[in-house]
């Protein structure tokens, strides 16, 4: 479906969740239920920082938390910072950070 920029957002979620459902009952019994999410680009990462080094998970968060995070907030327009971590021989950590 497609919807014009200044369409109310609501009645366009509203109109898809009907349209969704007419077509329910047409799809297989073992289908989990469609999700309708609104989404708002605004609220996308303008900036990703990933940390690599053969420190571990824990001192690439720390060093993210303590020293990337704390430099990013200083930036007038910043707003939230997430982050996550996973982990390799090389010990990965990552971080969002979305104004």
């Amino acid at each position: 479906m497609e919807f014009e920029l200044d369409r109310d957002v609501e009645s366009a979620a509203q109109d898809v969740r009907d349209k969704v459902s007419t077509i329910r009952r047409d799809l297989p019994d073992d289908v989990e239920a469609p999700v309708i999410e609104k989404l708002d680009p605004d609220a996308s990462p303008i900036i990703a920082v990933g940390l690599v080094g053969e420190r571990s998970i824990r001192d690439l968060t720390e060093f993210a938390d303590d020293v990337v995070k704390e430099r990013l907030e200083r930036v007038r327009a910043s707003a939230r910072w997430k982050s996550w971590a996973g982990g390799n021989a090389k010990s990965e950590f990552g971080s969002r950070w979305t104004g």
